[in-house]
């Protein structure tokens, strides 16, 4: 298989809902150290739903996030949460990826932009007043 990030796989941690409650569990064990002799993680790939499962991002290098998210601020919630500052690395890494030619995924991904737009002009039209 070819990696195109150039990561090695044992340091990759897959999240998704479908792996059930308990492979999840396992693999967030894996992430926080908790099983010996395991390569411990520092890159996690995985879907929005399942970036909510207790995570702590302070020792994680790099997310990736495996579709566009119908929800601009949940996106943008899970980014920031991995660049704040409580984050013991020097340079983080975060990716969007998504399919080309995907209608759908197109399709949400133009109507985030629109938002993120949107966002960004109403944040200039307010005007505080004393």
């Amino acid at each position: 298989m070819v990696h195109v990030l150039q990561i090695p796989a044992d340091q990759i941690l897959f999240l998704h809902k479908l792996l059930g409650p308990k492979p999840l569990e396992n693999a967030i064990s894996r992430f926080h150290g908790d099983v010996s002799g395991a390569v411990q993680p520092r890159y996690i790939v995985a879907t929005s739903s399942a970036f909510g499962v207790g995570l702590t991002f302070s020792e994680v290098v790099g997310i990736g996030l495996l579709e566009p998210d119908y929800q601009v601020a949940t996106e943008l919630q899970l980014f920031s949460r991995h660049n704040r500052l409580g984050n013991k690395n020097p340079a983080t890494h975060s990716w969007l990826f998504y399919t080309l030619g995907n209608e759908r995924e197109e399709r949400i991904r133009k109507r985030n932009r629109l938002r993120k737009q949107l966002d960004k002009a109403l944040a200039r039209e307010i005007i505080v007043i004393d």
